[in-house]
């Protein structure tokens, strides 16, 4: 399955993208602070990810300006997950990434942000979702505050 509104470009990863991922996880120190990306993150964690990517068991999707990837989005389950390399930031592209990905779908689906991590917050509200409470989750072994969000098809402006 491939996405686009024109912009964002959501492709399924491929096994010639290895070096991408690993450029994109180094990118920033934010991305493995915030997500279960290892670090340092290696030629070998790119490549276990794409042939868990080849099972299917997940949409997960290289998030990209034009064919370029500058980030990663998932759902996986009923949980929308991403992350994006600094070059992919400020110019609302994840935002738009998720309103493809949950746009994709049926049912509601719902997004973890940690409390500190104010721009994932922004991503998650300006593409449709809703608070619904706070939670905790375990994130490398360690407990991580985290404000829970739910979009429900049909339950925002796009109707």
């Amino acid at each position: 399955m491939r996405l686009t509104d024109g912009v964002v470009v959501l492709r399924p990863w491929a096994d010639d993208d290895a070096w991408a991922l690993v450029r994109l996880a180094r990118s920033s120190p934010d991305i493995p602070h915030w997500t279960r990306v290892p670090s340092p993150y290696t030629l070998e964690d790119a490549r276990l990810f794409l042939a868990r990517c080849a099972t299917g068991s997940d949409l997960q999707f290289a998030l990209c300006r034009g064919e370029e990837p500058v980030g990663s989005i998932a759902l996986m389950g009923d949980e929308v997950g991403y992350f994006a390399s600094p070059e992919g930031r400020g110019q609302g592209l994840v935002t738009r990434a998720v309103r493809l990905l949950v746009a994709s779908v049926d049912g509601p689906v719902c997004l973890n942000a940690a409390v500190e991590n104010m721009p994932s917050q922004r991503v998650a509200e300006r593409a449709g979702f809703v608070r619904a409470g706070f939670g905790v989750e375990t994130i490398k072994g360690v407990a991580v505050p985290v404000v829970r969000y739910v979009f429900s098809p049909g339950g925002d402006e796009r109707g």
